[in-house]
């Protein structure tokens, strides 16, 4: 069975719920299990201090021998499209999604940790874990001295991981030659926002649109980080008709 757990901070309820009603719009409770997360009611969430800076860590090593996959993700995500292939796969220790765009790149600059690229380097809002020895040794080096050596913490320690380490990471933004499949999962779309399309009742980013892409990418995951981003005020960064959209999705309304 399939988890996925949203990170509540005490200042963003209403943003993780509105990220369950979009997950409920595309997957059920028999497909994937969702759960608010707030550290208040576990005692040892509750007594870790820097809790919010290794959080994936902590509840993944929590909930891994209950579930086969636990996802962890921050409040501030929209689900765009179903998160089927992601959770069919079985071929990896943790799946994880980019974290460069060049919005974000210009405004805060970009973010790397030792020689990894900055187009390489993969952000920590969204984290699919199966295997209990990467999630604990994430965990171990989050509780270790060199967690404050590292100015983005746990999402710097994922990143050593991923790219030196001896495991099976996939990130899900990357074209999968394997499954032919095209899908942006999180930041490495802002930058593009105002030029997604509906297709059907897809988001989709066209070549036509964005000549970076080679492909139609339909857009699966939409994710609000960033200390100045106004958050769910989408007129201000789609079209009208992907507002109405988004405006359907986190909604308490039934899929139809």
């Amino acid at each position: 069975m399939n988890a996925l757990f949203i990170i509540d901070d005490n200042r963003n309820r209403e943003l993780a719920k509105m990220f369950l009603n979009s997950i409920r719009k595309f997957h059920t409770e028999e497909e994937l299990v969702v759960k608010i997360i707030d550290p208040n009611d576990y005692e040892e969430f509750k007594a870790d201090t820097y809790f919010y800076y290794k959080a994936k860590a902590l509840i993944a090593n929590k909930f891994l021998d209950e579930y086969e996959t636990v996802i962890v993700a921050d409040a501030d995500h929209i689900m765009t499209g179903d998160i089927t292939h992601i959770l069919s796969l079985k071929d990896y220790d943790a799946g994880c999604v980019l974290n460069f765009n060049t919005k974000d790149a210009k405004e805060y600059g970009a973010v790397s940790v030792w020689d990894i690229a900055p187009q390489e380097y993969l952000n920590a809002g969204f984290i699919a874990f199966r295997s209990k020895e990467f999630a604990s040794h994430l965990l171990q080096l989050c509780n270790s001295k060199h967690f404050d050596n590292y100015r983005y913490k746990e999402q710097d320690l994922l990143n050593i991981m991923a790219h030196y380490g001896n495991y099976k990471v996939r990130v899900f933004d990357l074209y999968d030659p394997e499954y032919n499949y095209s899908a942006f999962h999180g930041l490495v779309s802002k930058a593009w926002w105002n030029m997604i399309i509906m297709q059907e009742d897809k988001l989709v980013i066209t070549p036509k649109n964005v000549p970076a892409v080679r492909n139609n990418v339909e857009v699966k995951l939409i994710h609000w980080a960033g200390g100045n981003t106004n958050k769910m005020n989408y007129k201000i960064y789609f079209t009208d008709e992907v507002s109405k959209r988004l405006d359907y999705l986190v909604s308490e309304v039934k899929n139809d």
